[in-house]
């Protein structure tokens, strides 16, 4: 599998933050849309997953820094 591009390898001019990044909800991705990484604090595990199976399916593998990049949902008690 080949490497997944760092967002910090690109122009800052050429990323964005923000909403609908593709695949992860909310992260950073490039002006061409070609590539994304999650927001760990905003990313929904669903999200999440579809990111992977996209960047796998693409023959990338998950870069070290985000495995499991994606927010804990919280069960609260509304006792």
């Amino acid at each position: 599998m080949k490497q997944y591009p760092s967002y910090e390898s690109f122009d800052i001019n050429d990323i964005v933050y923000g909403l609908n990044a593709p695949h992860v909800g909310i992260g950073v991705y490039t002006k061409d849309r070609k590539f994304s990484w999650p927001d760990r604090e905003c990313t929904t595990k669903a999200e999440y997953d579809k990111w992977v199976k996209h960047i796998e399916s693409e023959g990338y593998e998950v870069p070290e820094a985000y495995k499991n990049a994606f927010v804990q949902e919280l069960i609260r008690d509304n006792k």
